[in-house]
């Protein structure tokens, strides 16, 4: 499997459960019922609700998703022909009973199948290296898909100098293989902290919809919280730069019709609140002197006027809303 197709097919499978989650959430929420009602009538007591990383509420359309991610990283180790070394073997049924075992009501349950999942793909990237020292042909393969893979992040403070290091020996028709294998472990084990940089911003963005979803009351709803603990299981086997911009991508065509849906079915004096708390958080910002994207000083009066105005109504809200969506913290 190669990384666009990976990429690709990752994509899809969130993409699908995003669809799911809100027709199946959205559906069942009648014209004019308050959101808060509907959740509160729903919620299941023995939750004990931490963030999305709560209780797994839907065991069996989780564990079907999170089987669809062992598929994937099978397909990568087969890719790199390492399927069949008997750590990979051992770790992977390790994380397959975990899978199976997913009916328990532990809140750290789908934090620790993630974990195992993240040992799972980095056990992959480490055996790909260290298999093949004696193949100097497969080390340049290796070496090839890194390079490629990780361009676009090469000026990250994590890589920087890694990647500049691997690149001059991968074009040194003089570098040995033992020299070029070094070069490829020192490169992997430095993805490390790429990856945690990367997870900790995609956790701040997740984060920035739970916000949301919570302050209406919709942060136990079963499909959602089931979908944004598949969000986490994707992060966790998460590494190439393109994986994340495919998550971060999903997650920005996800957020709008989400907040559509809340500024159609709740109640206004909710979503006043809401709207105008997030627009303070971008004004507080402004003050302090966070640069912001260009023209967000003429946005940040409109919605002022749009919010203080005694008529506003919900698509004034949802204007608001569409505008501070497209300003942007620069620094």
């Amino acid at each position: 499997m190669n990384n666009l197709n990976r990429t690709k097919s990752m994509y899809d499978a969130l993409a699908d459960a995003a669809h799911r989650a809100l027709q199946r959430t959205f559906d069942q929420v009648p014209d004019g019922q308050s959101l808060l009602q509907m959740t509160a009538e729903a919620k299941l007591a023995d939750v004990e609700n931490n963030g999305w990383n709560c209780s797994v509420i839907q065991p069996a359309e989780l564990k079907a998703f999170a089987m669809g991610v062992i598929k994937g990283l099978e397909d990568l180790a087969a890719t790199w022909h390492v399927e069949s070394h008997p750590t990979f073997i051992t770790a992977k049924k390790e994380v397959t009973e975990a899978i199976i075992n997913l009916n328990d009501a532990r809140p750290d349950s789908v934090n620790k199948l993630g974990a195992d999942l993240t040992n799972l793909r980095n056990l992959i990237r480490h055996l790909k290296v260290e298999l093949n020292e004696n193949h100097p042909e497969m080390l340049r393969r290796i070496a090839a898909d890194f390079l490629t893979a990780y361009e676009p992040a090469r000026q990250d403070p994590s890589l920087a100098n890694v990647y500049d290091a691997l690149e001059a020996g991968f074009q040194n028709s003089e570098t040995t293989g033992a020299e070029l294998q070094q070069l490829l472990t020192t490169f992997s084990g430095s993805l490390t902290a790429f990856q945690e940089s990367s997870n900790d911003f995609m956790n701040e963005v997740i984060a920035s919809i739970h916000a949301q979803v919570a302050h209406f009351g919709l942060d136990t709803l079963p499909e959602l919280v089931t979908f944004f603990q598949e969000v986490h299981l994707e992060l966790a086997v998460a590494t190439y730069p393109a994986e994340y911009i495919a998550i971060s991508q999903l997650l920005e065509k996800m957020e709008p019709v989400l907040t559509d849906e809340i500024m159609k079915k709740t109640d206004l004096t909710k979503v006043r609140s809401y709207v105008t708390e997030l627009y303070r958080s971008v004004k507080s910002a402004q003050i302090a002197g966070v640069p912001l994207s260009v023209g967000a000083t003429e946005t940040l009066n409109i919605c002022e006027n749009k919010l203080t105005a005694t008529d506003a109504d919900r698509d004034d809200y949802r204007d608001v809303m569409d505008l501070l969506r497209g300003v942007r913290f620069e620094g």
